[in-house]
Formats: C-alpha cells, structure tokens, sequence
C-alpha cells in the first residue's frame, strides 16, 4: 500500500526535492524503491555541507540523474572540501 501512494503522489511531480534531513522521505523512498540521489547543497559557515534529496519516480532514475548533473554542474559544490580535509 506504501509502494502504490507513493507511487500515485509522485505521478504529479517530475521529480521531488528535499532538504536530506527529511527523513520520513528517505525512509519512504527506501521502502518504496523509488530512486533518490543526495548533493550537496550548500555550505555552513564552518564548512561543512548542507545536502538535498532528489526523488524520482519508480524506474525513472534517468531523471534524478540528468537533474542532479545539472544542478552539481551549476553549484560546483562537488569541488570544495571542509577545511580539516583540506
């Protein structure tokens, strides 16, 4: 039943973005099967990275991906480092 709800709401969305710290959407896309990719995001003043989950639709990880590339590609933050790993 969790696998059909989930797989109805995401009928509506190309693919869903959430901050990571979201977890009732990580556990749901977990027991789902539904794709997911997390990236950073952001940075916090000390450094260290803020992250967001991109959700797909079941079978659809083209998607996510195609989407992650571009915005890791636009954000560049793929290329910093916290500074202890400097």
């Amino acid at each position: 039943m969790l696998m059909e709800d989930m797989h109805r709401r995401m009928e509506a969305v190309y693919v869903l973005v959430a901050p990571t710290r979201a977890p009732n959407l990580v556990t749901v896309s977990n027991l789902t099967g539904h794709p997911s990719l997390t990236l950073p995001s952001a940075v916090r003043e000390d450094g260290t990275p803020v992250s967001l989950t991109f959700t797909g639709r079941l079978f659809d990880e083209a998607s996510i991906l195609t989407l992650g590339k571009a915005f890791q590609d636009e954000m560049g933050l793929q290329l910093r480092r916290p500074p202890e790993f400097s």
